[in-house]
């Protein structure tokens, strides 16, 4: 996805990291919904690659 822009992963992060720091927080919207529908999506990810069936 990075490679697109000619940057690796590490890169990315820290022009991301060095953005926030510039605009003093996310430089894109952010609520407590997005957060959770993020993280609800990452957990699933994360038991889907452990085999982890929830109900």
């Amino acid at each position: 996805m990075y490679g697109e822009l000619g940057i690796d992963l590490n890169t990315a992060i820290n022009v991301f990291l060095n953005k926030s720091l510039y605009v003093g927080g996310f430089s894109f919207d952010v609520n407590k919904e997005i957060m959770a529908a993020m993280l609800g999506a990452e957990y699933i990810e994360y038991d889907l690659m452990l085999g982890i069936e929830r109900c």
